[in-house]
């Protein structure tokens, strides 16, 4: 397909910030809070985490208005 992935260090924020921010906040709002035991119960509560995170949770920049990552993309 002639896609070359772009592989970084880990915990490297000047890299790769959004990443970085995203795994942060990941970390400490779904894996911290729920402690899946299994890989099972670790996938489902990804997949739940992601689908707030992008749909539900507001976006903290001051300059989106408090809007979701979904509304932050339509005019």
């Amino acid at each position: 397909m002639g896609i070359t992935p772009d592989v970084c260090p880990p915990q490297r924020p000047e890299l790769k910030p959004y990443v970085e921010r995203f795994n942060r906040t990941q970390l400490e709002e779904c894996i911290a809070v729920h402690k899946p035991a299994t890989v099972d119960s670790a996938q489902q509560v990804l997949l739940a985490h992601n689908a707030f995170y992008n749909l539900e949770r507001p976006n903290q920049a001051v300059t989106c208005g408090e809007r979701t990552r979904l509304l932050k993309r339509l005019p």
